[in-house]
């Protein structure tokens, strides 16, 4: 941002009586929309902040929230993270949620800082003492909605006699309310408040004099473009405030409430109407609310929408809307989306033929594509910064469900079903990415599984059910199915204030045999979570293998059929089939190259059950085609070797 406009008035001083002013107390807490702690303590840290803020009449505080970059996703931070680093830099912030009350850290039965212990008696303790400093913020949106003045003037009204550079002036452009259809991180909140969008000329602030005497005056302005990714205009607000910076004392803060806007609308809504499994790689049938929240009636405007960061289209809405009145505009079909969460953004220029070109008012609606399937080559251990593609969570609205969560400072990551969070008979769903099994013969599922039930003397009947799709979910076929003391791997934690994470010695190995699923090229596997309000389901390291089967086995053949084992094979494999009649033919080993590796010489095979010994020590890793041949006639198996 460009500093347009700075003025500073150094008055003179004459005989005046010294007159302490009225203190406005400054809360500026630290949160994350992805923290879970931050869950939990922001609603009553923000009831608590809102009793005591303007419009209420006496107002005694202001309250901010920074953003920051972790524990997980938040994208308010990522859009203006800068300031924000500067903040937790500045108080030396190493977790979430924290605060201060001036530049203080709360105090409280909790741990130092926490938003949680911020009391009635700790604002209106604060509230009587007295400041050296008058301050008034006022701010002006221009009519082409596209840049802000923030105006503030300083008065001393004690004396403050300190060193060089150590008292600053912060401004911060806020948003008092920010909403979302949906939570925007892992931890289930939708609503943030009094949110840092800037702040100017940065997060450093402005230096002021050092040394202050009773009328004293300095006034600063600043003429800005508005941020492009504010949600909503007529929710900003501009902060100012005068600190220490080196005690980090907070001496007095400022406010500007959110002023009227003339030709304004928001989308107040989008709606994409895809199924929660959708397999066509198309974004059809969304729509997208206007909302006049303007002074004057909305006649046009370009609507523009895109899906994540990519290139915006438009769609114009010619109509007329009243101010409070909406409108609903339908998204043209948007093809080609690749498989993964996304997130369809949706915005307006051009309101009333303005000619602006900044945007106004955006909504958003995440929703989920299911790529086109792939093998799976490696296990999908949900390490690393970014959740697997293609793997798509859908929870009940309300319920956590399946999230992606972190142990250790992140170095430990896996799915958690939160059945601690959900009602009993809640269901929450996480599917993986489509998986090509054409390669194998007997497909088995390898996963590890951690949980305990809540009860020691009536567990809890939390299940797990495992199915796999061949139709994009239409229909499944379940081949795992476990809950309660079957599915337990760890003691039960009763204390309602600790939550199970599971240890290392908490997990076990489960393998499960996808009956039916062998040979087919596009297979859909679900975990369902189905909740009888107990503790803590995690899942890790997914991989899918050929099933391998022992020499002790038995594999059934029917007539005219045939089978290979172990499979996969390191060193030797078995071929067994069954004849229906004598058979003149030979047999056949193809790598997936096409290459012969293996074949036996033309001879006559009994009716009846055979078995062949096959050599498989000095073949690659890999899939191959076992096959009896003779004439025009075949029979054929698949087997995997694996050294």
């Amino acid at each position: 941002m460009r500093l347009l406009a700075t003025t500073a008035l150094a008055l003179c001083i004459g005989s005046m009586v010294i007159a302490q002013s009225q203190r406005m107390v400054l809360a500026e807490g630290f949160s994350n929309a992805s923290c879970g702690p931050c869950a939990s303590q922001n609603p009553n840290y923000n009831t608590l902040t809102a009793t005591n803020s303007y419009p209420n009449n006496p107002a005694k505080m202001v309250a901010i929230k920074y953003q920051t970059n972790w524990p997980g996703t938040d994208p308010m931070n990522a859009q203006s993270p800068a300031d924000i680093a500067t903040r937790v830099s500045y108080y030396g912030v190493t977790g979430v949620p924290w605060g201060t009350l001036d530049g203080t850290a709360f105090a409280g039965s909790n741990y130092s800082g926490a938003l949680a212990n911020l009391t009635q008696n700790a604002i209106n303790s604060r509230h009587a003492v007295t400041s050296p400093f008058d301050l008034t913020v006022y701010h002006t949106i221009h009519p082409n909605l596209d840049s802000v003045t923030i105006s503030v003037s300083i008065n001393c009204t004690d004396s403050l006699l300190l060193g060089s550079g150590l008292v600053k002036l912060h401004v911060a452009l806020t948003e008092k309310t920010i909403t979302f259809a949906s939570a925007p991180g892992s931890n289930g909140e939708t609503s943030f408040k009094g949110v840092v969008r800037k702040m100017y000329p940065d997060g450093n602030g402005t230096t002021l004099n050092s040394n202050w005497l009773p009328g004293q005056q300095d006034a600063y302005s600043w003429t800005v473009a508005l941020p492009s990714f504010l949600y909503k205009l007529p929710e900003v607000a501009v902060v100012a405030f005068i600190q220490n910076n080196a005690t980090k004392e907070v001496y007095q803060a400022g406010y500007s409430a959110p002023v009227p806007v003339s030709n304004y609308a928001t989308v107040s809504a989008v709606t994409t109407n895809s199924p929660a499994i959708n397999c066509t790689g198309d974004l059809n049938n969304a729509t997208a609310t206007l909302s006049n929240t303007g002074n004057n009636a909305i006649t046009s405007a370009t609507v523009n929408y895109q899906v994540d960061n990519g290139s915006p289209s438009t769609v114009p809405f010619n109509g007329n809307i009243a101010p409070n009145g909406t409108a609903n505009v339908s998204i043209p079909a948007i093809s080609g989306v690749s498989g993964g969460a996304h997130s369809l953004n949706v915005w307006l220029t051009n309101i009333n033929n303005s000619g602006s070109t900044n945007a106004i008012g955006q909504g958003s609606a995440v929703f989920q594509m299911s790529g086109t399937p792939s093998v799976l080559t490696s296990v999908v251990n949900f390490e690393g910064n970014v959740f697997p593609s293609s793997y798509i969570i859908e929870n009940t609205p309300g319920a956590n469900g399946w999230g992606w969560v972190s142990i250790n400072n992140g170095a430990s990551k896996f799915m958690r079903c939160f059945f601690y969070n959900m009602s009993s008979g809640t269901v929450a769903n996480l599917y993986t990415a489509r998986y090509d099994l054409s390669g194998f013969t007997n497909p088995e599922l390898k996963f590890d599984e951690a949980y305990t039930y809540y009860t020691v003397a009536t567990p809890e009947n939390d299940r797990l059910i495992v199915s796999y799709s061949t139709n994009c979910g239409s229909t499944w076929v379940e081949f795992y199915n476990k809950a309660g003391t079957a599915l337990q791997t760890a003691t039960p934690l009763s204390n309602p204030q600790q939550q199970f994470v599971p240890a290392a010695a908490d997990w076990r190995t489960e393998l499960a045999a996808m009956a039916g699923a062998g040979g087919l090229s596009d297979v859909l596997i679900r975990f369902r979570g189905v909740s009888d309000y107990g503790d803590n389901l995690f899942i890790d390291n997914i991989f899918i293998q050929e099933k391998s089967m022992g020499l002790e086995e038995v594999i059934p053949v029917t007539q005219n059929s045939m089978a290979t084992y172990p499979n996969p094979s390191n060193q030797q494999a078995t071929l067994r089939f069954n004849l229906s009649a004598d058979f003149a033919g030979r047999v056949e080993v193809v790598n997936a190259l096409g290459s012969t590796v293996y074949a036996s010489k033309e001879q006559t095979f009994i009716k009846g059950d055979q078995q062949l010994n096959l050599s498989t020590a000095q073949w690659a890793d890999g899939l191959y085609l076992v096959r009896l041949v003779s004439g025009n006639m075949e029979m054929s198996t698949r087997l995997v070797v694996r050294h």
